[in-house]
């Protein structure tokens, strides 16, 4: 018997997982990149901007080289 796991057998896993991201994120813990927009500086995990395409497609190939970012 192999048991298939989906997202109906952990429907919170995705908002835990966030959570701590942002977590992550706020307290500058494995943080690899810096955007900024506008003058303001905002730290960010490069894995969670490369999953959201919208936000990584802009920055082009240099986004994957430097750790900073002008938007």
């Amino acid at each position: 018997f192999q048991h298939r796991f989906t997202l109906e057998c952990f429907p919170a896993h995705y908002k835990v997982m966030l959570d701590k991201l942002n977590e992550q994120r706020q307290l500058d813990q494995f943080t690899d990149i810096t955007l900024i927009v506008d003058g303001h500086q905002f730290r960010a995990h490069k894995a969670v901007l490369a999953a959201c395409t919208l936000l990584h497609a802009p920055c082009g190939l240099s986004c994957s080289i430097l750790p900073l970012c002008a938007l």
